[in-house]
C-alpha cells in the first residue's frame, strides 16, 4: 500500500512488509495517542496474524496471514460508549481501547479488535504512527542530520529515555540521540527494536534552492512535506518500495 501523507497538518525501503509484530525485550513505546486519532493508526496480532494500516489521506487495508485481504476508505474514528474509538471503513471496522497492550513482549499503548464484513474478528494492539509529530521533531531530526550528513532517510523519530531517538539511513544505518538539544550518533543498535520503526519513511530535503529529487524516482511522486510557512522540508517515502 502506498503511503500517501499530507504532512503540512502531518525500514529502509523493501518489498513485502512482514504482518508479523516485532519481538524485543527492549522497546521503545509509541507515545499515548491523541484524542482524535488523527494520524495513521498500526494495528497487529499474532493469533492469527495480522497487520492493519489506516492511513487518513487513503484506505485502510486489514491482512489476516498470507492470503486474506480486506480494504474500505478511511473513516475518522469516533468515540465510543465505553471510552475507547470506532472506525468504521465500510468493509472493516476497528475498535481501540486506550489501555496497555502486550504481544510476544512488546508493549503497546492500545488494544484493538479489527473485523472483517461478515467475518470473524481478530484480537491484538494498535499504535498511532510515529510520524504523527514529525514536523515538531525537525529540530532534533536535524540536528540528527547535521552529525551524520550522509543519512537524511528517517525511518522513526520519537521520545527515548528523557531524549529524542532518531533513526537514520541511507548506505548506513544509525541511531542519533538528542538531549538537551545535543545529537549523539553511533552505529545502529540491533538489538533495539523500536515500535513503529519503518512503518513511515521522511527523507529531509537539502538545505538551499536546490532541495534534491523526490525520492519517488520513477515509481511514484513522493508526497511533499511541508512547514506551516510552506517552506519544504522534505517528502515521505513509500515503505513498500517499487
Amino acid at each position: 500500500m502506498r503511503v500517501l501523507i499530507c504532512a503540512a497538518v502531518l525500514a529502509l525501503s523493501a518489498c513485502g512488509q512482514s504482518t508479523a509484530p516485532p519481538s524485543s525485550a527492549h522497546v521503545v513505546t509509541a507515545p499515548a495517542p491523541p484524542p482524535d486519532l488523527h494520524s495513521a493508526i498500526i494495528g497487529v496480532g499474532d493469533n492469527p496474524v495480522w497487520r492493519l494500516e489506516a492511513d487518513p489521506t487513503g484506505s485502510v487495508v486489514l491482512t489476516i496471514g498470507d492470503h486474506e485481504s480486506y480494504s474500505g476508505h478511511y473513516a475518522e474514528p469516533h468515540r465510543s460508549e465505553d471510552g475507547g474509538f470506532t472506525m468504521d471503513a465500510g468493509n472493516v471496522t476497528l475498535d481501540l481501547a486506550v489501555e496497555p497492550c502486550t504481544i510476544g513482549g512488546v508493549a503497546y499503548p492500545l488494544r484493538a479488535v479489527a473485523q472483517p464484513h461478515r467475518q470473524a474478528a481478530v484480537e491484538g494492539c494498535a499504535y498511532v504512527r510515529w510520524d504523527q509529530n514529525l514536523v515538531s521533531l525537525m529540530p532534533q531530526i536535524d540536528a540528527c542530520i547535521a552529525a551524520s550528513p550522509a543519512t537524511r532517510r528517517v525511518t522513526f523519530a520519537g521520545p527515548y529515555q528523557g531524549g529524542t531517538l532518531v533513526r537514520l539511513a541511507a548506505d548506513a544505518q544509525v541511531d542519533c540521540r538528542v538531549t538537551s538539544g545535543r545529537a549523539t550518533v553511533a552505529a545502529r543498535d540491533a538489538n533495539l527494536h523500536v515500535l513503529g520503526d519503518g512503518d513511515a519513511i521522511f527523507v529531509r530535503a537539502q538545505a538551499g534552492p536546490d532541495p534534491g529529487p523526490n525520492p519517488g524516482g520513477e515509481c511514484f511522486t513522493a508526497p511533499e512535506v511541508k512547514a506551516a510557512d510552506g517552506t519544504l522540508l522534505g517528502w515521505m517515502d513509500d515503505p513498500q518500495g517499487c
